[in-house]
């Protein structure tokens, strides 16, 4: 008999319990008489018997019976053991007592019953070969000899191996009989000291594309130096023969080949070695989800033609080509796409819309997303702040800019009538992305304009960018429509500024009369080093005008029809004033981390 605890770490409320009593005890004056004394040992009777109901004791008793369960491993690898393994249950026998119970099994990657649990005596038994040697099962095995076991007597498994498994993982079973029932021992078969080869690791994709050339890698452990023959099979069917020849320890080869079709592709590696003592870990399998050829989409613009879809291979991937005004609007457009390529496209061409659309196929369906840098990708590109720069691991905004040069912008916005709806809010939008744009000491002025001039942020250091922003962001839409003294006052704002950079952006969707002295006033900007760029909103706006004045005024001109560019306009035209994507020191390009 023995008193075990399940729970021991419950004694030790015993120490601060025992001393708590101890003080009542003596705080007491040690005076308990009579019904006191006898009320505090029923206390700390009640406290002492608590304390051991919850640490969970329980007695074992001895058992009068106990049965023996001897499990033999006769796979090929330890097949010339075998004899050895059969003397030793032999001898084990001599010693056996009368209230023991024996049984014998066998096991490789099958189980079978050689001699059934018997209470009397018993003579070894003609062992035969196993059908199935070529694999290792220990899991099984002593799975199943517990269950052959009878649950009223004590059960010993007497396991007798090399312990090694190529089945099954027996670490992952050895807790279903930790509380002792059962009990486990484990006899070490020897197997003679001969050269073996292995293979350890068989690597091959997880998934692979039609026609793709799939890597495939063969690792190889042997003790002695050797030759051998390495075959590798596809769906069965052999593919792949070739002669290795082994160093002592681990040896690597690598193959490549591709398949067709889609669904699961089975590889099998196989190694051929002579007077390989050891065949059961000469072979090895893995799969590769296979699927159809993806589809990939460049985008370019007819100004700048893409160079990719010639280089890339059309037998893996099929190719389409696109103008970026011409992409889809929906995201079922993309979702046929495994990648998505823009090739030095701008930002104002894509449009916010479009932008938010590719995104989402991008975060929430694994479509594939790449851009190609150029004068008019990334933040030149206008990208600041928009769909495309939160899917890319990179800023638009490069940091450290102290030795650009000054600049002054100012940025004249249409506010009349005919800008109310979604071409207020988003010119709002574009004029409040180019001042997050500006660093904290560059001069800036912004000037709305109907039949009038709103005066909005007059020129000046730009010191509060959240309060410049909340200001342009509140400016309404109302009135007629009058360009020329907005824009005038804008060039008179900047004429005598001691800058590097002066320019502006004018914004409108509307027409109206210019007086004849208009391009004077550009003409006389130019001397004094300011530039304008103009952006035409709507096809309501006056674009042979518009167009004029950035010619004349050195700038840019934008049409716009879909609205939802000018944020990527602005930004792009804010970037290229800043200069702060140019980098002029060397760029040298290196390869790395490719396999071969």
């Amino acid at each position: 008999m023995d008193i075990r605890i399940d729970q021991p770490v419950w004694l030790l409320l015993f120490i601060p319990i025992a001393l708590y009593m101890a003080y009542t005890w003596k705080s007491s004056g040690m005076r308990f008489v009579g019904k006191g004394t006898i009320l505090f040992v029923l206390r700390c009777t009640a406290i002492a018997a608590l304390i051991f109901a919850l640490a969970t004791p329980f007695i074992t008793l001895r058992a009068d019976k106990e049965q023996i369960l001897f499990v033999v491993d006769r796979s090929v690898s330890i097949e010339s053991a075998g004899n050895s393994a059969d003397k030793w249950i032999a001898e084990s026998l001599k010693g056996r007592q009368v209230n023991q119970s024996v049984g014998m099994y066998s096991f490789a990657e099958t189980f079978r019953t050689d001699l059934q649990l018997t209470d009397a005596d018993v003579a070894l038994p003609v062992i035969g070969q196993m059908e199935s040697r070529d694999a290792t099962d220990i899991t099984k095995a002593i799975d199943l000899a517990a269950a052959v076991a009878k649950n009223d007597s004590a059960t010993r498994i007497v396991l007798l191996s090399d312990g090694l498994e190529t089945v099954g993982k027996v670490e992952e079973l050895l807790p279903k009989y930790s509380e002792g029932r059962v009990i486990i021992d484990t006899v070490l078969l020897e197997r003679p000291g001969s050269a073996d080869a292995s293979i350890s690791i068989f690597d091959t994709p997880l998934t692979a594309y039609e026609g793709e050339k799939q890597l495939l890698q063969v690792e190889v452990e042997s003790s002695t130096r050797t030759i051998g023959e390495l075959l590798i099979y596809q769906n069965d069917k052999e593919i792949i023969k070739e002669p290795v020849k082994l160093e002592p320890g681990k040896n690597t080869f690598s193959f490549r080949t591709s398949a067709t079709g889609s669904g699961l592709l089975k590889y099998e590696a196989k190694l051929l070695v002579p007077d390989d003592s050891f065949l059961e870990n000469n072979r090895m399998l893995s799969v590769t989800m296979m699927e159809r050829s993806p589809s990939v989409l460049v985008v370019q613009t007819s100004r700048n033609p893409s160079a990719i879809p010639a280089l890339l291979d059309k037998n893996v991937m099929s190719v389409d080509v696109v103008d970026a005004e011409q992409l889809p609007e929906t995201l079922s457009g993309y979702l046929g796409y495994g990648a998505i390529i823009f090739d030095n496209v701008p930002g104002h061409v894509v449009g916010e819309d479009k932008m938010t659309v590719i995104e989402q196929a991008v975060k929430n369906f694994g479509t594939g997303f790449m851009m190609v840098g150029g004068n008019e990708s990334f933040g030149l590109g206008g990208y600041f702040k928009s769909p495309i720069e939160r899917l890319l691991p990179v800023e638009m905004e490069v940091k450290g800019k102290e030795s650009l040069p000054s600049l002054g912008l100012m940025i004249v916005m249409d506010r009349s009538g005919s800008m109310s709806g979604s071409k207020i809010i988003l010119a709002r939008e574009a004029a409040a992305r180019s001042v997050e744009l500006l660093r904290d000491d560059d001069t800036f002025g912004f000037t709305a304009f109907d039949d009038q001039v709103w005066e909005v942020i007059p020129i000046g250091k730009l010191e509060d960018k959240k309060d410049a922003v909340e200001q342009i962001l509140s400016v309404p839409a109302g009135g007629g429509t009058d360009i020329f003294p907005g824009m005038q006052k804008a060039y008179d704002d900047l004429a005598d500024l001691k800058l590097q950079r002066k320019h502006i952006i004018l914004m409108t969707d509307g027409q109206s009369p210019m007086p004849s002295d208009y391009e004077e006033v550009i003409a006389e900007g130019r001397k004094n080093n300011i530039t304008m760029s103009t952006v035409a909103i709507g096809s309501d706006a006056d674009w042979s005008l518009l167009e004029d004045l950035a010619e004349n005024g050195g700038g840019r001109f934008y049409d716009v029809v879909d609205e939802s560019t000018v944020p990527a306009i602005l930004a792009r035209e804010t970037s290229m004033m800043t200069r702060t994507y140019i980098e002029d020191n060397p760029f040298y390009m290196t390869l790395g981390g490719v396999p071969e």
